[in-house]
């Protein structure tokens, strides 16, 4: 049975050898751009947490002793310029410290108020 099954399917895929071409040629196109999509948002999520890490939170966070214990703003490092140095002396190129000034961003004209 199965050899007539074998037989009957080479006899289809010959028979109509431009239809067998279409379809072979539409599943490449499609693989080629599952292949091609997933590959661009591979790179774009890599490049947004790159970003992400290298501006805002960093691999490595830096607190004063009982921060997590109280976790307030006000609990900050008040004299930074020791880690600086210490950062620079162990070439670390990019850090960013945070920002403790009071206040509101708003990207809308009339929307300013907190």
């Amino acid at each position: 049975m199965s050899r007539g099954i074998v037989r009957l399917s080479v006899r289809n895929l010959t028979g109509n050898a431009r239809r067998t071409l279409l379809t072979l040629a539409a599943i490449a196109a499609g693989l080629s751009a599952l292949i091609f999509l997933w590959a661009f948002n591979d790179g774009l999520r890599r490049n947004m947490l790159g970003n992400f890490q290298d501006r805002l939170v960093g691999s490595l966070q830096i607190h004063r002793n009982g921060f997590f214990a109280n976790p307030r703003l006000g609990r900050h490092i008040a004299d930074q310029r020791p880690i600086l140095r210490a950062l620079e002396q162990a070439g670390v190129h990019h850090w960013t410290r945070r920002d403790l000034r009071p206040g509101c961003l708003s990207r809308a004209p009339r929307w300013a108020a907190c």
